[in-house]
């Protein structure tokens, strides 16, 4: 957008509009900055894997990511990055979607979903135990199914 405009006039960014000028009842959230690594091969690729999952959530690549892409790091670590600093500072609009999400109330932040906080509690604990290798996949998916099938359906009852 910036390179179309070429300087015919300034590009200014804002919040996302809230219900209110309370930054406490809003929230952005993001998505995309996931990467998965599953138990199926064998030592040899797993450590591959392992070492390039390291190497792209390590601050200095998480900056140039963001540079090139516009997905947020996922570290704060990435923002000391001389080229997350530069590109700032060349950009200065990508800095309003850093401070809302910073200044977002993590209870808000998320999908439209009346059970939105316990979903995300379910996946992260049978995501863990998948990971810690306490169940298999098919396990782990069957159980985040029935879990949150059942507080829908609670919800729903209320």
């Amino acid at each position: 957008l910036l390179k179309a405009i070429n300087g015919k006039f300034e590009l200014g960014t804002a919040y996302f509009p809230g219900v209110d000028d309370k930054v406490s009842t809003g929230g952005v959230s993001i998505g995309g900055a996931s990467l998965w690594m599953m138990k199926n091969d064998d030592a040899r690729k797993q450590a591959a894997k392992w070492e390039f999952i390291k190497f792209m959530v390590s601050p200095k690549e998480q900056a140039f990511w963001n540079t090139k892409t516009g997905y947020f790091p996922i570290t704060t670590e990435a923002y000391n990055e001389p080229v997350f600093k530069e590109n700032v500072k060349k950009y200065p609009q990508f800095q309003t979607a850093i401070n809302q999400l910073h200044d977002s109330s993590p209870e808000s932040a998320g999908a439209l979903c009346a059970i939105y906080t316990q979903v995300r509690k379910i996946e992260e604990t049978e995501m863990q135990k998948m990971l810690n290798n306490q169940q298999t996949e098919d396990q782990a998916l069957k159980n985040m199914t029935d879990q949150i099938n059942s507080a829908l359906e609670d919800y729903n009852a209320s």
